[in-house]
């Protein structure tokens, strides 16, 4: 297997969220008697001993307490969300001596992160590396830590299979990347390092002990929020809002990458940890209060752990994949799959969608270029007595067809079952049991590694031509079939059919599947008419059918003979006048039995009740 090495050189500089905000907003800013008024403006200020009955009526407006004596009216009222342009617009508080006094005030928003303050300036942030492979892209993001030592690849990832340069003759420097995103962004949570990884490729150690396929690197450099306005109270920093520290790192000694990480939480390596180094919350904090924290360290109850598996690994597009979850704890789940879809990632579960159960198999789509794709996998929650685990993440690398793949095919059959109900579900599968007689529909589906439409034909073998089988086609990859009549105490029958998928793109390549269909014996059927005792004449009569060719029937009671001590029973005769398939037996001079069972030499059987006369 081709192992992938990193350089890589991370450029990030994260500007925190939450407190760029307006220098205003921060204080509910205002601008009264004690500022200079716009060069504008051509008033005269109001007298030194105004000034404190002026500030009296700001600091009420401030704090929203009106005062019935307040002069001030607002031309152009600014609420929180009225956009400016250019000058302000101001008050006019015309005052007894014709003087005039112009003030402002801004509305905060408490705390929260309303859309119209910007709340993240990431800028000029970009990710370089090198990589020993150009042909293969590169996923860029955040490498989380949690408080219980659990090193993560966030998900959705920041970029997804990024370009390599190839180098000359073309663009670049072979193997060198440079991820530089778009003005602005949101990187939060800040995090502690930055990762890359090979897009489709599968990580592992190598023989010195270091990772191959992944790299990761400190973040040098956190920006907090600064003064928009020169001379303004700097706004205070927020980390509260860096989770390492906020939640700490977990015990150590601290992991050196995902794949450790995985390998310890799967239990492939043993747990390295000492449980009396832990690294918790930062103390003392610095900020004005604890922030909560948003992590939960110990043991718990439930904990998500997920594998996938394909033949061949990595799968190419039409390879089945099963992602596995009984390594969970607990094993019987309940499980919840979903898809973490990162930009250009085929869809395997829409956005929303969600599949249960310990496993989840998938057909891989059809890439272009190696690429990763991510599950989620949660055990426990809403609904349930266990609770919600912590999110696990399954990462699935597919790759191209290798040249010259034939189409994956797929193929199965399907029976409607013995009723045409609604509440029985029809019978599908690749191997299948039906009755004599039934009604089978074929189909196939697959997936053309060139990219072409796949048409299907149907083929029975030898055992389905003998008995006369003839497979009609219907719908564009679907064909049926009628089952042919399996005699009664006669060994089942099957029947394999051979689906053939050939692509429309030369050289026109196949795909094959086979379905078996196994036909069950017509089971002998007992229909009882009737079974009338008459007690005036202590005689028990008998009338029922079967069809079943050259089959006897025996009618046995519920009741003791005293002259055999064993039930009694007789073998019922056909009706007179002789009418086929049509059976009756007289009891006489015999006490009343409670139930009639009836036998056929063919394996049928049908109990009865009786109906009494005088």
């Amino acid at each position: 297997m081709k192992k992938y090495q990193f350089a890589v050189i991370v450029a990030l500089l994260f500007s925190l969220p939450g407190l760029v905000t307006p220098a205003s907003a921060q204080n509910k800013g205002k601008r009264g008697a004690s500022e200079t008024a716009p060069a504008n403006r051509s008033k005269p200020e109001p007298p030194s001993s105004q000034i404190s009955d002026i500030q009296t009526i700001l600091r009420n407006r401030v704090a929203g307490v009106l005062a019935p004596d307040d002069p001030c009216t607002m031309s152009v009222p600014i609420t929180v969300g009225t956009p400016i342009n250019g000058s302000l617009a101001t008050s006019d508080c015309l005052l007894t001596n014709n003087t005039y006094i112009d003030y402002y005030d801004f509305q905060g928003t408490a705390g929260q992160d309303p859309a119209f303050f910007p709340q993240e300036a990431g800028v000029r942030t970009r990710v370089e590396g090198f990589t020993s492979d150009p042909e293969r892209g590169i996923d860029i993001s955040a490498i989380d830590a949690d408080c219980n030592g659990n090193v993560t690849f966030r998900q959705p990832a920041w970029s997804s299979n990024f370009p390599v340069e190839l180098g000359p003759p073309g663009v670049g420097v072979k193997g060198r990347w440079r991820m530089r995103f778009p003005q602005g962004g949101d990187f939060r949570p800040a995090s502690q390092n930055v990762g890359a990884r090979i897009s489709g490729g599968t990580t592992g150690k190598n023989k010195n002990g270091l990772d191959f396929g992944e790299y990761q690197l400190p973040t040098p450099e956190f920006i907090f929020p600064e003064n928009q306005v020169a001379g303004n109270p700097p706004p205070t920093a927020n980390f509260d809002d860096i989770l390492f520290l906020n939640n700490g790192v977990g015990p150590l000694p601290f992991l050196s990458g995902v794949f450790d990480s995985t390998q310890v939480q799967l239990g492939i390596e043993p747990n390295p940890f000492f449980p009396n180094q832990l690294t918790t919350q930062l103390l003392p904090f610095p900020a004005a209060k604890l922030p909560p924290i948003t992590c939960t360290a110990g043991t718990f109850a439930s904990v998500a752990r997920g594998t996938f598996s394909s033949t061949p690994n990595p799968p190419y597009a039409g390879i089945r994949v099963t992602l596995d979850g009984t390594g969970s704890t607990p094993p019987n789940g309940p499980f919840t799959w979903s898809q973490i879809i990162n930009p250009g990632n085929p869809t395997i579960l829409a956005v929303g969608q969600t599949a249960s159960g310990p496993t989840f198999t998938f057909q891989a789509p059809l890439v272009g270029g190696a690429t990763s794709l991510t599950f989620q996998l949660v055990v426990g929650g809403p609904g349930s007595a266990v609770p919600a685990s912590a999110p696990a993440f399954i990462t699935v690398p597919v790759i191209p067809p290798p040249a010259g793949t034939p189409p994956v095919i797929d193929a199965a059959a399907t029976w409607a079952g013995p009723s045409t109900s609604n509440l029985i579900a029809p019978v599908t599968g690749t191997t299948i049991t039906v009755d004599s007689g039934a009604a089978i529909t074929l189909s196939g589906t697959g997936v053309d590694p060139a990219g072409g439409t796949l048409s299907f034909t149907f083929t029975p073998d030898a055992a389905a031509v003998a008995a006369g089988i003839v497979v009609v086609p219907a719908a564009p990859g679907t064909a049926t079939f009628t089952a042919p009549v399996v005699p009664v105490l006669t060994a089942s029958q099957t029947f394999t059919f051979l689906v053939t998928g050939t692509s429309s793109v030369a050289p026109n390549l196949t795909g094959t599947a086979t379905v078996t269909v196994i036909v069950n014996p017509n089971t002998d059927v007992i229909t009882v008419s009737n079974v009338v005792y008459r007690r005036a004449k202590g005689r028990l009569i008998v009338n029922c059918s079967d069809f079943t060719p050259n089959v006897s029937l025996t009618a046995t009671l519920d009741i003791i003979n005293p002259a055999t001590l064993v039930p009694y029973a007789a073998q019922m005769g056909p009706i007179i006048p002789f009418a086929p398939g049509i059976f009756s037996i007289r009891f006489t001079n015999i006490p009343p039995p409670g139930l009639v069972t009836i036998t056929s030499s063919a394996g049928g059987i049908a109990t009865s009740g009786i109906t009494f006369l005088r």
